[in-house]
Order: structure tokens, then sequence, then C-alpha cells
């Protein structure tokens, strides 16, 4: 059977199908070939650069090798759990620091060498005998075994003893400490739900190396308890309300980790693109708030899948420069894509709610947040459509969740409707307030496109971009207004500088000429900087900015350039100074023009800078 996402199929996704429709299935299969292709390309990556690290330090390229060896269901099982994800996201995290390469013997060679942890749970899988590798206890002397809903505990609770492992024939293990002691390590269960989706406070590399601002909870037997009843009771509304949704939720979510909240009455719930399968939850007493969690947090699951398969935003500032209804702070487009579907997903649930058997204590309170949901989307909606364009198969995913929205008739009195109108209004109101810089703000346009001539820039301009694989018409607008903006220009740039170097570009860009094209310019600038080229990179960022002076990003390029060239007075002078710098634009235009002559323009910039300043 043949299945394809298109503008007619994609509409499917919007509204629970079930975990048997195929392309449900399609989308989550994709993900795990992604991950797959992940760990392919960045054993090729070492193995290019720095093959001693994985062929002699760390035996990394063994270990990787190994996994053919396993059965495509364990390898499938053990690859798609959010640990792994975890591993190899964290791995690729290092390599684009070059830590393979700068640093071979520190972190990254513990990281390599703790891969085999997943050769073990593909071995006890598929139950092959006398598989043998080392492994470390964490902190808290716990080895988890990934995807077998294990973890093993050291009596002592040694912490980063380096143990031996040999699997056997009955599905548990010889453990062997140093000199070959035979180690008898507790072995206990991961709590999870009936269904058998995890309650995971023991595995460590579900906690994220601390890359986010959470507090994890220690389970007790009494805390486990109080969640799995919790969530049980969750986990019947749902199963209650809609089966289909159900079986989707248990395909998409494999492990639930707790945490505490800032505040006793506040619910904190997240997942995490680069971590499928992993959504992290606050306890609450009231069982719709976790019930509104899990639907919410399993639709940024899968509208991720289907990020994997198409763009659906193909043009828009990425910028967090929008208001959104559900945020205090400014979010980019994408962020209000994310709001709309997972709440979309929300409403529809809600509304269906409402109409089970289900004794619901708050159902008034629930009413009304179906009421909310529905104004939220509504003005969401209409500022992700405003602002972006869509691909095709975006565009058909919006108009059947516009299709959705609009099915959910809230019941409600006036009274009720006019008291919640008026709390979405002020606090849109108080963003607009904290926000001036984004409302109404003139933003100065740049010309980008390229015309047809025969020009020697505009060809290098789109063989540059060709090779890039970007389009030459990238809106670079927030570049001219905000202070740190998202360049999905250098953004490209490093990407692919790790991935395959730059030398083809350069190659590409040597008979450009300055100051013609300011895209061309930018990419040449960020090019040369990271080649370490630091006078061509001030010299083409002085070009961006004698176009746009009024730009404070084009100004931190520059003294960014300028400090590696060791004029460090002058790249203070700039830091210090460039809200002064953009104020006096105009009179900096005016300087420039009466020094167009001059041969050295990034000496001719820097003092324009004294005179301006001092």
């Amino acid at each position: 059977m043949k299945i394809e996402l298109d503008i007619n199929t994609v509409k499917n996704l919007v509204s629970p199908t079930g975990a048997s429709d195929p392309l449900v299935k399609v989308i989550y299969l994709a993900e795990y070939h992604r991950t797959l292709l992940r760990l392919s390309n960045l054993s090729q990556k070492m193995q290019s650069e720095s093959p001693k690290l994985i062929d002699n330090y760390t035996n990394f390229s063994q270990s990787f090798e190994l996994v053919k060896s396993f059965s495509k269901n364990a390898q499938r099982k053990i690859l798609r759990y959010p640990s792994f994800s975890v591993w190899l996201d964290t791995a690729w995290e290092l390599v684009n620091r070059k830590a393979h390469i700068l640093f071979p013997e520190m972190h990254i060679k513990f990281h390599l060498e703790s891969f085999p942890k997943f050769l073990l749970a593909m071995a006890k899988y598929d139950n092959v005998e006398n598989f043998e590798c080392f492994l470390y206890t964490d902190h808290a002397g716990i080895i988890a075994i990934p995807g077998a809903g294990i973890y093993l505990q050291h009596p002592q609770h040694l912490a980063f003893q380096r143990l031996r492992f040999i699997t056997t024939t009955n599905e548990s293990f010889n453990i062997y400490a140093d000199g070959n002691q035979n180690l008898e390590m507790i072995q206990n269960e991961i709590p999870h739900l009936n269904n058998g989706i995890e309650l995971n406070a023991f595995d460590s590399d579900l906690r994220l190396g601390g890359r986010y601002d959470l507090n994890f909870e220690e389970l007790t037997p009494t805390s486990t308890i109080k969640w799995l009843s919790s969530l049980e009771e969750a986990w019947f509304w749902i199963d209650s309300c809609s089966t289909l949704l159900a079986s989707e939720i248990f395909m998409g979510v494999q492990s639930l980790v707790p945490v505490h909240s800032h505040a006793i009455d506040v619910h904190r719930s997240q997942t995490f693109r680069e971590i499928p399968g992993l959504l992290v939850l606050s306890w609450m007493s009231d069982t719709s708030v976790i019930v509104e969690a899990l639907v919410h947090e399993y639709h940024h699951h899968k509208l991720n899948a289907l990020l994997n398969l198409d763009p659906i935003i193909v043009e828009g500032s990425p910028e967090a420069i929008y208001y959104s209804p559900w945020r205090d702070d400014p979010r980019p487009l994408s962020g209000i894509l994310q709001g709309i579907y997972v709440f979309q997903a929300v409403l529809e649930f809600g509304h269906k709610i409402l109409k089970t058997d289900i004794p619901i204590l708050q159902e008034k309170r629930l009413k009304q947040r179906v009421y909310t949901a529905k104004q939220q989307l509504l003005t969401a909606l209409k500022v992700l459509t405003t602002n972006a364009k869509f691909s095709l198969i975006g565009q058909a995913l919006i108009e059947a969740i516009e299709e959705n929205i609009d099915r959910v008739e809230p019941e409600i009195s006036q009274t009720e409707k006019q008291l919640i109108d008026v709390r979405l209004k002020e606090h849109q109101q108080k963003w607009e307030a904290a926000n001036l810089n984004l409302v109404g703000t003139q933003i100065l346009p740049i010309q980008v496109s390229i015309d047809l001539a025969n020009n020697d820039n505009n060809t290098i301009l789109n063989q540059s971009c060709e090779w890039l694989g970007i389009t030459p018409n990238i809106n670079l607008r927030p570049l001219t207004y905000l202070r740190q903006p998202f360049d999905p220009i250098l953004e490209t740039l490093v990407a692919v500088y790790h991935d395959r170097g730059l030398k083809e570009l350069e190659d590409i860009l040597k008979e450009t000429q300055l100051g013609d094209l300011i895209l061309l310019d930018l990419i040449c600038g960020h090019t040369a900087y990271l080649n370490q080229d630091y006078q061509n990179a001030a010299e083409f960022y002085q070009t961006c900015l004698e176009q746009y002076p009024n730009a404070p990003y084009f100004w931190q390029c520059f003294m960014f350039a300028l400090r590696h060239l060791n004029l460090l007075e002058d790249y203070e002078l700039i830091l210090l100074n460039i809200d002064k710098l953009v104020a006096n634009s105009l009179e900096i235009k005016r300087l420039i023009r009466q020094n167009l002559n001059s041969e050295n323009k990034v000496q001719m910039m820097v003092k324009l800078v004294q005179t301006l300043v001092n």
C-alpha cells in the first residue's frame, strides 16, 4: 500500500485517527529513520576527523558496527527509546564544538564509552548470551538499562564505578567489579502505567544533562503510588473520551519523567523536539490538569514528527517578535504554530470530554477553559496567517485546523464570555505595552531578490545560495532592528562548516565585489569569519554597515572581527556605544559618503566611530 503525505492526507493529522492509521505510523517511522541517519552520520564524521578516538580510545567504531548484528525489532525498541535520543543529541553537540578534535580524551571519550549500554539493552531484548561490555554507574550508583524497563543499583551506591557486564541465558547479567570480583547488583523495575508507559525518575540520561531549568523529583514508594494513581485516572479519562487518541499517545510517548513545579498552584509540563518519546511533568491533584498536559504535550511530539517531513512554514521571520495569547514573551512563528496545533487538540478533547459520562468536579471551569482556548486560537491564527507563508501541505494543515476549531461551540453564558474576553484583551494590551518596539515598528526593508541581469555578483550569489541549499530571497529585515537576531545565514554556514567545510564555497565567492548585494556581503563576511580570515570578514561587515548603519547586529559582527584583529580598544568602543551609533546612522552615512575613496574601509570605519563617540 502506497502512503503519501499530501494536501489531502495531512488533514487526517489534525484530529486523532489512532495508532493503526498508516500515515500516523509513517511519520513516527520517518522520525526513527532520521535518528538512524544521524547516528550513521555521526560515525562517519568521527571516522574521518578523529579515527583514533573511535578506533583506539573508545572502540566506538566497533560498537557502531555491532548494532547491525541485532534484530530490527531490537534496534527499533532501543534506538527509539528517549535516552538514546539524549545520548545522540549530546554526542552531536560535542562534535559541533569540535570536542572530538580538540579534546578527544576528555568529555567526548567518556560519552562514547557509554554507548555500549544500548548494545546491552539490545542483547537483552534478543536474548543474546555472553555479550560483554563495560559500563559506569551514575552519580547515585545506578545503571539504567535503556528500554528494558529496569535499572540496577550498586549495593554500596558507589558512583562512577566501572563494571563488566556479561549477558546470560536467563535474561539477567553476570556483573564484575575491579579484579573480576562478582558483584550482586539490586535489580529494580521502573514504575509504569498499566498500558506500559514508564514513570521514570531513575534513568539519569532522561534528566537531560542539566540543559534545561528543571527540578527533577526523586520518587519514593509513597510518591510513586500517588503518581501512578493520578496518571491511571488521567489515562482512564483519555481512553474513555477517545480510544484513538489514547492509542496514539501510547505510540508517541514512552517515558514520563516527574519534576517539581516552582509553585503549588502551577503545573509544569514540557517536551523537546530533539528527544521524541519523552514528556516531563509535575504532579497536580486536579486530574483534568494532568489530562490536558498529556494531550497537549503528545501533540507537540506529533507535530515535531510531521515537521521532519515538511517545514509547514516556508516564509516569515524566525525571530521571537510576535504576540502569542498563551505567553507573556514575544514568540517566533514556529512557536505560534506549535501553540495552535496543540491547543486545537486540547480544544477538541475538552469539547469531547464534556460530552462523555465522566464525572467532572469542575465542569463549569472546563467549559470556560474550552471557550478561552477557542478565542486564543482565533487570535493566534490571525497572527500566524498574517505573518507567515506556508507550504502546500502547511496550508492544508492550517485550513483543517480552522475547520476543527469552527466545529466547537462552547456552552457558557454571555456574561462568562465577556469576562473572559476582557481578560484576554488585557493580556494582549499588557504584552503590547511591554513590547512597544515590536508593535508598529518601522522595519527597514532589505532588498535581496535578484534580477536576472548578467551581473557577476548576481551569478555568485545564485551559485552560493544553491551550494548552501538556501533561497536568495531570505528575509533579512530582522537583522536591521533586533539587537540579537536569529541569523539564518550564519546558522546555515556553521552547520555546513562543521559538516563538510567551506572550501568549495570560498571558490565560488572569491570574485565577489564588495558593497553590491547585502546578502552576498553577509555570506562572504560570515564565511571569512568562520575560516578565521578576520580582515576579510571585517571588510565585508563594513560594507553591510555602509548600507545599514542603523543595524545593531551589523555593528556586532564588525566589532567581533575587530577583536580578532587585536583592535581591542576599538572593539570595546563599539560594544559600549552601539545604541549611540545606531541613533546617529544618518550622520554615519554622510561621513561614509565623504570617505568613499578610502583604500582601507575598515580603518575608515574605525576612525569614523572614534570621531562620533569621543
